[in-house]
């Protein structure tokens, strides 16, 4: 049955008008940019932390489904901290496996003679309490991160060029 059209006074037998559905196909987030917001989420919630530690920290809960606070430690001052002195943050402590990663920045951590030594005697001595130390590198983990991490996972890591 057919409308009746109250502007002209008849009844209307046009079709009626029909939405043209949208069709477009959404925007997918690249795996760069997924990252990156999932990043500045996680920056938001612990206030501190680089992009680095950040990809430690999301290959430990993501692909070892561990709890943070629980199974891991996140910047751990557990040795001593900023506040005593000689004592350490370590940047992640997984009490299971007896580990300690540290996330070093070449720029930090090889620049001067002084901070290589630094690291070589908190290392020495770390691994003399019985820790199993592993040094993730910067560069390594922006650039090929699955690979370091799973080294890591297993106890070893990535020689950086810059220590030998």
């Amino acid at each position: 049955m057919p409308k009746y059209d109250l502007r002209i006074g008849k009844p209307d037998y046009r079709a009626p008008k029909m939405r043209t559905p949208d069709l477009s196909i959404p925007r997918l987030e690249s795996e760069e940019e997924q990252t990156n917001r999932e990043y500045q989420e996680w920056q938001a919630l612990h206030g501190n932390g680089t992009k680095p530690e950040f990809l430690v920290w999301k290959y430990l809960v993501n692909q070892k489904h561990l709890r943070e606070g629980v199974d891991f430690i996140f910047q751990s001052s557990r040795f001593g901290g900023r506040r005593v002195f000689g004592g350490v943050v370590i940047d992640f402590y997984i009490p299971a496996r007896n580990m300690v990663w540290r996330v070093q920045g070449e720029r930090f951590h090889m620049l001067m003679t002084a901070d290589r030594t630094d690291d070589a005697i908190e290392k020495f001595q770390l691994e003399g309490y019985g820790y199993v130390v592993v040094d993730l590198w910067v560069n390594d983990l922006l650039s090929r991160p699955r690979y370091v991490l799973d080294l890591a996972w297993s106890g070893q890591e990535v020689q950086n060029i810059g220590a030998r």
